[in-house]
């Protein structure tokens, strides 16, 4: 089967009332072949991809990290029989039986170097998909989390819905995600994205925030910003049309 191909513009609100939002394009790329669904998700800054057994060796060292790892699930590190069980029979195993609801690794762009993870798996419950990420700590605070986790959430994750993907019997419905009470910088991910908290309970062993969004909220962002995007052309094309009749009158 050939590559099906979707592009979608991602816009950022701006804070001055004069100019247009700044863009950021995203390409979202499904191809299924006889190994499975290969999926690629390119952003300004990053090469995103399903996960395949040859990611072993950069899992092994970004898992295995007791400081990455300390917010991540029990917030302990992973030992390599786990990691290896959890890439090749977990997640490359949904890649290759078609499931989009898997791991994805996330690459820098320009050269390819391996600097964390994000997944939109598949829950207990039919049409819900829990979200996680880490990153290697070289590339903290450097907004590659969230450049990554919104490129996910506000462009692959509608179009999976679109390409007829279901969990569990139904289309997806909502995303989840939970945050350690202490770990402020994914909660702001999490609440730039649009998701809302909804308790505060015990997971993993300790206390946890819970977040979830609903797809058709999703939506509508993307929508909106289809409209500003056109009215921002719209107004540059403006602006661009006014110099040159003014640099005409004038010459």
């Amino acid at each position: 089967m050939g590559i099906l191909s979707t592009n979608v513009s991602i816009q950022c609100p701006s804070t001055v009332t004069d100019q247009c939002p700044s863009s950021e394009e995203v390409s979202v790329s499904f191809l299924k072949d006889a190994k499975g669904l290969h999926v690629t998700i390119l952003t300004e800054r990053l090469y995103i991809r399903s996960i395949e057994n040859s990611d072993v060796d950069a899992y092994c060292d970004l898992l295995s990290d007791a400081e990455v790892m300390k917010k991540y699930a029990t917030g302990t590190s992973w030992p390599k029989d786990k990691i290896v069980d959890r890439v090749q029979n977990i997640w490359a195993e949904r890649w290759r039986n078609n499931n989009p609801y898997s791991g994805l690794a996330v690459f820098t762009r320009d050269t390819k170097q391996f600097i964390g993870h994000v997944i939109l798996g598949q829950t207990s419950t039919s049409g819900v998909a829990e979200l996680a990420y880490l990153f290697k700590k070289a590339y903290w605070n450097q907004k590659y989390g969230t450049e990554a986790v919104s490129s996910v959430v506000k462009a692959y994750a509608p179009e999976t819905i679109k390409k007829g993907y279901m969990l569990k019997n139904r289309v997806l419905k909502k995303i989840t995600a939970t945050a350690k009470m202490d770990n402020l910088p994914s909660m702001k991910i999490l609440e730039k994205l649009g998701m809302r908290q909804e308790a505060k309970q015990e997971k993993y062993g300790g206390d946890r925030v819970f977040y979830s969004m609903k797809v058709n909220v999703i939506s509508k962002y993307r929508l909106r910003n289809i409209i500003s995007s056109f009215f921002c052309k719209v107004s540059r094309l403006t602006r661009k049309l006014f110099r040159i009749v003014f640099h005409r009158q004038y010459d």
